[in-house]
């Protein structure tokens, strides 16, 4: 056979260039493997730092009276330093204007990225503790971490016990490499105590309850035949209820059973609920379903009419 290349044959060149595509395949593999236990030390890292800090300022008793993240914020600049700080109104300016989530699988089909954006997260009932409506701080540190801090208020100093300190006080999401790329979860950006996303949930006696209520619009969804009434003539073709299902498969969520409900009720303060009338998954027709309400008992409704005022709570 006649030879090219300075004498390998083609069959030779065929499978040099085989190998170096696996060598090249397995450098890329390694390469990201040492970058993914990069990041996870250097999150680790800065957990531990940030545990650390907890752990020196609940020792000095200074945990005690703190209303505010601000004020939380103000005992922590004694003690660490820090390059820039922002208020829940400037957030941006100390952490990346968006964070990349991966969401998980959602009726049969991956619904890819997500970006939560940074300004969205205000207090700490945004990052997954809704009974903390303190405004949220941003911070850069001196070894360039930037982080979302929330404090939670009704945390107390125990000098004589440590442990649990930090779980007990703070919720944090910290970018360990700042402004730069690529600001994805699980990344360079981690989580303390948190959870962001329209997804976020707080758990209630073993019932991940999402921590505000859930934006939804009416469907057309079959089957649904609507049926005017007196009062209102525009029942046919507004599926509220159907909206408001696919709206918490959306987020990998569900509606929540009767029982579910009245425990959401039931925890009321913890949840912070903003009305009286929720949504459940109770369908008893093609027409109706059962919601709950606020004073302990459920009702029969139709699935369209005026029902665009009743809430939604998801569950997982």
């Amino acid at each position: 056979m006649k030879k090219i290349f300075k004498g390998n044959t083609l069959p030779e060149l065929m499978i040099t260039i085989t190998i170096l595509g696996i060598v090249a395949i397995l450098v890329i593999s390694v390469t990201i493997n040492i970058k993914s236990k990069i990041n996870e030390r250097s999150r680790k890292q800065a957990i531990a730092k940030i545990t650390q800090i907890m752990r020196i300022l609940n020792a000095k008793d200074s945990l005690h009276g703190i209303t505010t993240t601000d004020e939380f914020v103000n005992i922590l600049e004694e003690n660490v330093k820090v390059i820039k700080r922002c208020n829940s109104d400037h957030l941006t300016e100390c952490f990346p204007n968006k964070i990349t989530k991966t969401t998980a699988q959602v009726i049969g089909s991956t619904s890819g990225l997500k970006q939560i954006e940074t300004e969205t997260l205000k207090t700490g009932a945004d990052l997954g503790n809704p009974a903390n409506t303190s405004n949220n701080v941003s911070l850069v540190l001196a070894d360039g971490v930037s982080v979302i801090l929330s404090y939670d208020i009704s945390c107390e100093s125990d000098p004589y016990n440590n442990n649990g300190i930090t779980d007990k006080c703070i919720i944090a999401i910290f970018d360990i490499n700042g402004q730069a790329k690529p600001n994805k979860l699980n990344e360079d950006i981690g989580l303390l105590n948190a959870q962001i996303g329209p997804g976020t949930c707080t758990d209630i006696n073993g019932i991940c309850v999402s921590v505000a209520d859930i934006q939804y619009k009416p469907t057309n969804a079959e089957p649904f035949t609507g049926i005017p009434t007196a009062v209102n003539n525009n029942c046919s073709g507004f599926n509220y209820w159907d909206g408001a299902k696919q709206a918490c498969e959306e987020i990998g969520m569900r509606l929540p059973s009767i029982s579910e409900a009245s425990q959401i009720i039931f925890y009321n303060d913890k949840l912070n609920l903003t009305g009286d009338h929720y949504w459940t998954n109770e369908e008893i027709s093609e027409t109706k379903v059962r919601i709950y309400n606020y004073n302990g008992t459920y009702t029969t409704v139709q699935k369209g009419c005026i029902h665009h005022a009743y809430l939604v709570r998801c569950v997982k």
